[in-house]
Formats: C-alpha cells, structure tokens, sequence
C-alpha cells in the first residue's frame, strides 16, 4: 500500500480541493494524509504544522521543519505532494531530509513574473527552489510551463487542465 502525504496551506482550501483527491487515494487502496498549515474551523482531520512562508509564522519556521522531518519520517510516505507556491519549500526540503524518494511540487502560478526588484528575485529564488527540491513538477497552462522548463533548464514539468484562476490558458 503506497503512503501519500499532502500538504497544503490551508485547511479551507484543503477540504474543496485536496480532500476530494485523498477520498479517492483511499478508495483505490493508498494511505493518503494531508498536513495543513491552518485548519480555520477544524474542516480537515489532519495534522497541523505552521510551515507556510508569511510573516506570522517566520520565527517558527525551523521548529516547523523539525516537526515536518519527525512526521514525515515516522510516516514513512512514498510520495509527497506539496500544493501552492509559498508554502511547499518547508516540506519538500524537510521530505529530502526524510528520504521521501517522489516529492511533487503542484504550481498553480508563478508570482514573480509580476514584480521587480528585490520582491522579484526573492520570489524567483523560491520558485527555483521549490523545483530543485521536488523530483516532479506539475503546473496548470502551458504558459506556466514554458516559465518554469526556462526558469529551471532540464527540468520536464507536467501539464494537467489547461488553466485555473492563477495559471489561465491564453493562447488559443
């Protein structure tokens, strides 16, 4: 039985979008957990670990990590599946720590194609990071994706749908 692991930012989100896809990993035999980094109204029974990158959480981040490595390797999960741009860089390098051999970044924008400066390299620099510590990526459009094969050269990103509120398709 594969052991999958979510993490996700949000607990609301989680339960509209994530919670659907762990209904039918159990439905055809997977173990499938999620590990939220707020849970507003306890809607998801899963583990809560503050490990989004936002100013609330900054000073907490490495005891976060440590929390993610403790769970991740007493889980034991073959495959980690990190949604959304700011909060998968604290689990995917938690899940290289912890051996999870499929590590999977799920893009649904790329932020820093909208700022300059220093937000911009910052951004771009997470971006870069969240591919380099996945073993897969998935992104929604094919614009998205011809960002992040030239932002990471090498790098075979996946495509699924072809678009979402933050990866809309513009070419027709």
């Amino acid at each position: 039985m594969k052991r999958i692991i979510h993490c996700h930012p949000s607990g609301i989100m989680a339960s509209k979008f994530v919670l659907p896809l762990i209904r039918y990993e159990k439905r055809i035999g997977y173990k499938s957990n999620i590990v939220v980094s707020s849970n507003g109204e306890n809607i998801v029974d899963g583990v809560i670990i503050k490990f989004d990158l936002n100013l609330k959480n900054i000073l907490i981040l490495p005891l976060s990590f440590i929390r993610l490595y403790i769970y991740f390797y007493s889980q034991k999960p073959e495959i980690l599946v990190c949604h959304n741009f700011k909060s998968s860089l604290i689990p995917l390098c938690a899940g290289v720590l912890a051996g999870i051999p499929c590590r999977i970044y799920f893009n649904h924008g790329i932020p820093f194609i909208a700022y300059k400066g220093i937000p911009g390299l910052l951004l771009k620099w997470l971006e870069k990071a969240n591919l380099f510590f996945s073993t897969q990526v998935i992104t929604v459009s094919r614009e998205l994706k011809e960002i992040l094969e030239t932002l990471y050269s090498g790098r075979k990103i996946n495509q699924i749908g072809n678009g979402s509120a933050c990866g809309i398709e513009f070419k027709i």
